[in-house]
């Protein structure tokens, strides 16, 4: 590896005692292998800047960030980050690389847009509970999608690669700059944009370890867990019942953007097939007991996308839904999607 080439980002809100192993690995790593890493602290904690401000050189940046959540902070270790292809890691998570870096993986074709490591999801009490160990190769949007699914698991663990910035630029922006809620709920979504634009090939010695404690646990904490980032985002309790509806909207507009390195009908297909393979897992179960106020509202409204077949007739009905869901989101997603795909609501 070059450098340059490859980039590490790492928006770190943890206090010194609880951030220290991630730093550390990315740290030791990149100054073995000679990639820039980044890491923007906002944890206004004295102990964390004293031990890492005095260490910037051989690529190494400290940001010192005023208080501020983790969008901005993600953002401004984004922007930093000069590498052709960067992973964004987070500050509770591991990474460890066991042999020598591979000559390959610095002539990668143009259609790949990922370099993946070797992923393992842990729980502290529990140890490696999922693994993600294979490239994404098929050669349209749709069939990537499928693949990355079947890989994944059930965890999101092929974010954590390196991604192509124009690429991963190209939707976080859309996400967390122009999406009408900014909600942090919306990772597989993200994903699904990202893997429709491209291939992903292995970096299997490098290996990354993501922290699963969050998500471990018995269906009510996870429940819980999804329902706070709804209620993060400006959404009323008991949005987090409306997930598959929300993943299938957002991930159609991700894989749809007008910017998309793929050719229009092929991410039109990709888009419609992933909206559908949600909306068929919402509608299978419309939530009829969700804590959320207009519950009912929102049920009878979810009942009208079944037998519609044409996308605009069913981005009709979704608009209304949305808008039951918080007043005026409807409209604010017509305009979210007419800026992203540069097109009428529902058309393509």
């Amino acid at each position: 590896m070059t450098k340059r080439l490859f980039s590490i980002g790492m928006p770190s809100h943890r206090d010194l005692p609880s951030s220290a192993t991630a730093i550390q690995s990315a740290l030791g790593f990149c100054r073995k292998e000679g990639l820039q890493f980044v890491l923007s602290d906002n944890s206004q904690d004295p102990a964390k800047e004293k031990e890492y401000a005095a260490l910037q050189r051989d690529g190494f940046q400290y940001i010192k960030s005023p208080p501020c959540g983790l969008i901005e902070n993600w953002q401004q270790t984004f922007e930093a980050a000069d590498g052709e292809f960067i992973l964004m890691m987070g500050d509770d998570d591991t990474l460890f690389g066991f042999a020598p870096q591979q000559d390959d993986l610095c002539k990668v074709q143009d259609d790949v847009v990922a370099i993946k490591p070797s992923l393992f999801a842990y729980a502290e009490t529990k140890g490696v509970l999922k693994t993600d160990i294979t490239p994404i190769l098929s050669s349209t949007a749709q069939q990537r999608i499928t693949e990355n699914l079947k890989n994944s698991s059930g965890t999101n663990l092929g974010f954590f690669s390196f991604w192509r910035k124009s690429v991963i630029k190209s939707v976080m922006d859309l996400w967390m700059i122009h999406h009408p809620t900014k909600g942090a709920y919306g990772d597989w979504a993200v994903m699904h944009g990202l893997i429709s634009s491209g291939k992903a090939v292995m970096h299997p010695s490098l290996c990354y370890f993501y922290n699963l404690q969050n998500w471990f646990g018995p269906p009510e904490k996870i429940s819980t867990e999804v329902d706070r980032h709804y209620v993060n985002a400006g959404l009323s309790p008991g949005s987090g019942a409306y997930q598959l509806l929300f993943i299938g909207i957002d991930s159609f507009i991700f894989i749809g953007r007008k910017d998309s390195p793929v050719p229009d009908k092929e991410r039109e297909q990709a888009a419609t097939a992933c909206l559908s393979f949600y909306l068929q897992g919402y509608l299978k179960n419309i939530p009829q007991t969700s804590s959320h106020p207009n519950a009912q509202d929102i049920a009878a409204l979810s009942r009208k996308l079944i037998g519609n077949t044409t996308v605009e007739q069913i981005f009709n009905v979704i608009s209304d839904i949305l808008d039951a869901i918080r007043p005026g989101l409807g409209r604010q997603y017509r305009d979210y999607y007419a800026f992203a795909i540069g097109k009428p609501w529902g058309t393509f």
